[in-house]
């Protein structure tokens, strides 16, 4: 069965608003038409990960990485924002599963489209930097976190465009 761009829900046809790519709705499985190809335009970056909580993040950091929360009165706190920087407790996050569960790993820290919201997830591949063990490491991930939702993919928040310029 071939696929083409027509066939694809709105927020992944090409020439999409960012306004329209943020109602993206993450795949299952990745239709074949969004697999880079020789001479055919770049179709926008898809990660295949797992949503864990910056919480669980949090505990992986400081257990295992020796992460301390900084003292900072709540006063001086932005609302709804934390007192620890969760971009610094993801990256010590990843680095300790990298060494935990595989070294050949390029884990990253997505930020992806899902449904009107941006979110962040652990990204263990995309369709532009393929693995071969992409449903072995998600379901390590999904164990080590008691995760039970499976790895989906999901649009990237930049890369959301097709690119002609090939």
């Amino acid at each position: 069965m071939r696929v083409s761009t027509r066939d694809l829900p709105e927020p992944y046809k090409p020439c999409v608003s960012r306004k329209q790519a943020r109602q993206a709705a993450p795949f299952k499985e990745l239709p074949p038409v969004l697999h880079p190809r020789m001479n055919f335009p770049i179709p926008p970056c898809m990660h295949f990960g797992l949503v864990v909580p910056t919480e669980l993040l949090l505990q992986v950091a400081i257990k295992q990485k020796g992460y301390t929360i900084p003292d900072i009165p709540q006063s001086e706190l932005l609302p709804g924002y934390p007192a620890y920087n969760d971009y610094v407790v993801c990256c010590l996050a990843l680095d300790f599963m990298i060494k935990h569960f595989d070294h050949d790993l390029r884990l990253e820290y997505g930020i992806v489209y899902r449904e009107g919201e941006l979110l962040r997830i652990v990204s263990i591949c995309s369709n532009w930097k393929t693995s071969q063990k992409a449903d072995e490491t998600a379901k390590k991930i999904a164990d080590y976190f008691g995760i039970t939702d499976h790895p989906l993919w999901y649009l990237d928040w930049e890369l959301w465009r097709w690119r002609f310029d090939v």
